[in-house]
């Protein structure tokens, strides 16, 4: 109980922070999402994961869905090379869509690991093709992502009926412009708290901020995410923070 409540007053106090900003927009995204994961053999691991995400931003609303398989091979204990194919469509209005497909290379480090607690450095690189459904033109971004994430575990004993939270912290570099502003995100934190129920099931709740840039409007966009996720494992059970 009273981590709930540290979270809350946190992140009351960050949201009313970033209101008071003049330069500053905030807007809200709720993310439903849901992953099945297969671990097959020693060193590989294939997973899949869908989402819908609802925007709720000064002036407009609009929705995004996405689908994505990856696949991971395990070099060593602490490192891991992955790929990955997402499709994404966004729609704005009537008038205005995108579909973006995005594949991506990645590789995870897993170090240090302090008193039980494993940091895990995360490094993608993404092709972004980013098409305007109204006519198929489309624009073209290359970008490289970053994130430092752990994991808590609340329990020293019990591998299942266990909560744990998640913590992590992201960076986005980017080459260009992309068809729409708000697309720029620069960086992303998260905080959250999971369940896992048995061998199967995991379901983990999560609380973002996303800083993002629009040149167009000359301000700066923050988010605040609601992100609720559903995970089902396949076979072997092997929860990984960075299969994002």
């Amino acid at each position: 109980m009273k981590f709930f409540t540290t979270v809350l007053l946190v992140w009351g106090s960050l949201s009313l922070s970033l209101q008071a900003q003049e330069t500053s927009q905030v807007n809200q995204q709720l993310w439903f999402e849901g992953m099945v994961d297969n671990s097959f053999g020693v060193k590989w691991d294939l997973w899949a994961d869908g989402s819908y995400r609802q925007f709720y931003s000064d002036g407009s609303n609009y929705w995004r869905a996405s689908l994505r398989p990856n696949i991971k091979y395990q070099v060593l204990k602490w490192l891991d090379f992955r790929i990955g194919l997402m499709g994404m469509y966004s729609y704005f209005d009537a008038s205005m869509a995108t579909l973006e497909v995005r594949p991506s290379e990645g590789f995870a480090i897993g170090w240090p690991k302090i008193i039980g607690i494993k940091f895990v450095h995360l490094v993608r690189f993404e092709q972004r093709f980013i098409y305007d459904t109204s006519d198929w033109t489309y624009d073209f971004s290359g970008r490289i992502r970053y994130q430092l994430s752990t994991r808590i575990n609340l329990s020293r004993t019990k591998k299942y009926k266990t909560f744990f939270i998640p913590l992590a912290a992201e960076m986005f570099l980017q080459s260009k412009n992309e068809v729409n502003d708000l697309f720029r995100n620069r960086a992303r934190f998260t905080l959250g708290i999971g369940y896992v129920f048995n061998r199967e099931i995991t379901v983990d709740a999560k609380f973002m901020v996303e800083q993002n840039r629009s040149d167009a409007m000359e301000l700066n966009i923050t988010d605040t995410i609601f992100r609720l996720r559903f995970r089902y494992n396949l076979f072997s059970f092997e929860e990984d923070e960075t299969k994002l």
